[in-house]
């Protein structure tokens, strides 16, 4: 199975991507920084059999229009899954998050616990709070000039290789090489 075709939707006057395939409950991929709905290529293929996946572009990510404002929340990344999920028409779904994707899901899952039939956090992060708002600046002025001097496909091969374990195979590091390629420098840095 190749990667399904990107739907969209228009909420609050954004555009909203996702993509789906199969019939079933609902399984919702959510990503993480850095990559987009595409990034579940494999998850699509092993589990549309017995599940509705479905896979987000969040704002900023993939076909997804870029949040209005420069420093959204966790509170808008889940309003803004919720209504995805009220379009699609899915009451209940079991949530896969990856990375920055796993670290909303609590928080879904607080807000909206009647929606949740379970959760799957895959390699949630631990994020910059506990630093300061010294630290968060200049991790957030390094990403910058990082793209900025190298560009998104210099920044994924750069950063990729860093990001998988050390035994990975060659395939693996290309396959994060091409996913790191996807990033929006707008959302990735939100």
């Amino acid at each position: 199975m190749s990667v399904p075709n990107t739907r969209h939707t228009v909420i609050d006057d954004r555009k909203l991507a996702w993509r789906e395939a199969g019939k079933g409950p609902a399984l919702v991929f959510i990503h993480g920084m850095g990559s987009n709905s595409r990034n579940w290529e494999t998850q699509y293929a092993q589990f549309s059999d017995r599940y509705r996946v479905i896979g987000w572009d969040a704002p900023g990510y993939g076909e997804s229009d870029n949040w209005p404002t420069d420093e959204p929340t966790v509170a808008d990344y889940i309003a803004k899954l919720a209504a995805l999920l009220n379009v699609v028409e899915v009451d209940r779904a079991h949530l896969v998050g990856h990375s920055f994707g796993a670290t909303l899901m609590p928080a879904f899952r607080n807000d909206y616990p009647d929606r949740v039939a379970s959760m799957v956090l895959a390699q949630p992060v631990i994020g910059s709070g506990p630093l300061g708002e010294d630290k968060q600046a200049e991790i957030i002025a390094s990403r910058e000039k990082l793209l900025a001097d190298l560009g998104v496909e210099a920044y994924a091969r750069d950063h990729a290789p860093k990001s998988c374990a050390a035994t990975a195979d060659a395939a693996t590091v290309r396959k994060g090489v091409e996913v790191t390629s996807w990033t929006r420098p707008e959302g990735y840095l939100a």
